[in-house]
């Protein structure tokens, strides 16, 4: 909580959710989006970019708290596995 309040995390939902359930080029992905595709990424959200200033968007901050997605995830499906 304190560190939050001092700086940014560097915790982004969908690249997160994607590191923590998928793998590591699905985070890639999800943070550079596809030109090809014409879908924007996590880095191109003004506020984040804006945030990160320069910083590695995807070090072992990032990794650490991406993890959050898997007790998550995992609860959900118990829930929808419950008749």
């Amino acid at each position: 909580h304190d560190l939050g309040m001092r700086r940014p995390l560097h915790f982004y939902p969908k690249t997160s959710h994607a590191r923590a359930l998928l793998s590591k080029s699905k985070a890639r992905s999800a943070w550079e989006g596809s030109c090809y595709q014409g879908i924007p990424g996590e880095k191109d959200d003004q506020a984040i970019a804006m945030a990160l200033a320069g910083q590695e968007p995807l070090d072992a901050e990032f990794e650490e708290l991406a993890a959050i997605f898997a007790p998550i995830d995992a609860a959900m499906e118990d829930c929808d596995a419950t008749p």
